[in-house]
């Protein structure tokens, strides 16, 4: 996870300080999962995370590993 900033809130649900930058804090949470348990999690944060206005997109990932 990382600080992000983030954009298209209801002006009233800023902060004065966001006001004025014109974006709202956010935090970027990145998951690397196997595209046959996706859907799996998809339906579990689905269900814990009703109604908290949660953003999230899928991309695939072509190839990944770790330099060591």
């Amino acid at each position: 996870s990382s600080p992000a900033s983030a954009h298209g809130f209801a002006h009233s649900a800023l902060s004065t300080d966001e006001q004025v930058s014109g974006r709202s804090g956010a935090t970027l949470v990145q998951v690397l999962v196997a595209e046959d348990r996706l859907d799996a999690l998809l339906a579990q944060l689905q269900s814990e995370l009703t109604r908290t206005a949660v953003r999230y997109w899928v991309t695939p990932v072509i190839r990944q590993g770790e330099f060591q």
